[in-house]
């Protein structure tokens, strides 16, 4: 049913979207064993409503962009329902944490890319996207590698030159010129903390994990495979701006992965971190399923395997 819900080109279904995060977040808040993060903002009611509220804003920027750009041929808010989806997994603790802030900067410098197609000054988008993706990286160092997507957006969308890697590195650099000056200026450099520090938010591991927080890691795998293999296929068969479209969230997803090299293998920050071109892909994925039964079951078996994985 919520398959069929959020395939239509219904806005109103952002606003399901967010009643839905906003129930399963407020549940495990009054219900469940919230624990606070290291990163928590003092208040635990707090620490929901702005978690809550940034999810809300990527769920609305993520349709936005797939709309916008035509990217699974119709409008649809699938990828709002599986971004949904994703950040209430039952294998994630479900608490604020700097990967949320980071994907909320991400998300915007990464349609900053995607207006690059056939632009004619590309230099406030790359300014634009670099001191986003250096804003994120102070929060939650993995994400300096979105500089790498930067620049590989760069080379396949445009013909680049010299100066539009240097503007965006410049953009990139800012953030930390300010981080830097902040301490010398009004405290001490000796108690500047590095930013490399610390990468590490959750600890997993799979063997401890309940079978059904396992069966929701292996569906969320299998789909992500399935996912990939498809847009891929799909982007071969696009147009030219769609087919540049998909190909840049397939590079988005992918260096997405090599996060775990950055953060001591952190595999659920690595996932959480992956979420939004993976609502993409996912979205994608039961978007052209041309059985409707097949895509409410296949989705009926993941949200029925994190409940339970909630329970054991």
């Amino acid at each position: 049913m919520l398959i069929g819900l959020f395939k239509s080109n219904q806005q109103l279904m952002n606003i399901v979207a967010i009643l839905l995060i906003s129930l399963v977040w407020i549940s495990v808040f009054f219900f469940g064993d919230y624990v606070a993060s290291d990163y928590s903002l003092g208040y635990i009611w707090l620490d929901m409503v702005v978690a809550i509220g940034l999810i809300s804003f990527q769920l609305f920027f993520v349709s936005y962009i797939v709309n916008e750009y035509k990217l699974l041929d119709s409008n649809t808010y699938l990828p709002s329902l599986i971004l949904v989806t994703l950040n209430c997994a039952s294998i994630f603790n479900l608490c604020f944490h700097q990967i949320i802030v980071a994907n909320s900067l991400i998300i915007v410098a990464f349609y900053q890319l995607l207006k690059l197609y056939n632009v004619s000054n590309k230099y406030g988008l790359l300014f634009n996207s670099g001191i986003l993706v250096g804003l994120a990286s102070m929060l939650y160092f993995p994400s300096v590698l979105y500089f790498v997507v930067i620049w590989l957006v760069l080379i396949y969308m445009t013909t680049p030159v010299w100066r539009d890697f240097a503007i965006s590195l410049i953009g990139f650099v800012i953030p930390l010129i300010y981080y830097i000056a902040y301490f010398f200026v009004f405290k001490d450099l000796s108690e500047l903390v590095f930013l490399t520090e610390n990468t590490k938010i959750f600890e997993f591991n799979f063997w401890t994990l309940n079978i059904w927080n396992k069966g929701v890691l292996l569906m969320l795998v299998l789909l992500m495979l399935i996912s990939a293999f498809k847009l891929l296929i799909s982007a071969g068969k696009s147009i030219a701006k769609v087919r540049k479209m998909l190909v840049s969230v397939l590079l988005y997803f992918l260096v997405s992965i090599l996060s775990l090299f950055l953060n001591q293998g952190d595999v659920v920050a690595t996932l959480l971190l992956m979420s939004v071109p993976l609502s993409i892909m996912i979205g994608f994925f039961f978007q052209n399923i041309r059985k409707a039964w097949l895509a409410e079951a296949i989705y009926f078996v993941l949200v029925a395997t994190i409940v339970f994985g909630y329970f054991s």
